[in-house]
């Protein structure tokens, strides 16, 4: 089970990487953003996080605007690390939109991935017992009988999957060198 955290960043993560040791956080009586990771992660009761930081920028100067003075307000780069360190330690993905375009992309590649995970999970479970046979989705499937049956067939389409070798080509050489080992004596 996966779950995703929609956040507007970084209203939400520049409190959570104020302090990057335990000691600072508990002066400041916040949490870094690795427990604050595993806090979600007790709380959903999921494996997996996946943190979406909306406006990354425009948060920033936000909160530069609205910061008192000498308080500190982490920049891009301090959210990327903090990113990057639980990202290594916790396991938690995330990814940094800027334009509701490259959100919305990003909720259908989604979507259509989860959406099409059960049929590549029964197509991996069904192919798992010939994993030496190479079918795959091919468009022109050939098939080959126990008698060789089409085995000319298969050998002129292997010769059609280098560069620049048309049907001709192929019908030609497979006439010359009826099988691949012939090819190579």
């Amino acid at each position: 089970m996966r779950a995703i955290l929609l956040t507007l960043a970084p209203l939400t993560l520049a409190p959570l990487t104020l302090a990057t040791n335990r000691a600072a956080c508990c002066r400041e009586g916040g949490r870094s953003l690795e427990e604050q990771c595993r806090v979600w992660r007790e709380l959903l009761a999921v494996k997996h996080i996946t943190i979406f930081l909306w406006h990354l920028d425009a948060g920033i100067k936000n909160l530069k605007k609205s910061s008192r003075k000498n308080e500190y307000i982490p920049n891009r780069l301090d959210c990327e690390t903090a990113l990057a360190l639980v990202q290594l330690k916790q396991r938690v993905n995330h990814r940094i939109f800027n334009a509701a375009a490259d959100l919305a992309e990003y909720a259908v590649c989604l979507a259509r991935s989860v959406a099409q995970a059960p049929y590549k999970r029964s197509q991996l479970e069904d192919n798992a017992a010939f994993g030496w046979y190479a079918e795959g989705s091919n468009v022109y499937p050939v098939r080959v009988t126990d008698k060789g049956v089409g085995l000319l067939k298969l050998w002129q389409q292997q010769l059609r999957q280098f560069s620049n070798v048309g049907l001709e080509t192929a019908q030609a050489i497979a006439k010359q060198y009826p099988a691949p080992v012939l090819l190579l004596q």
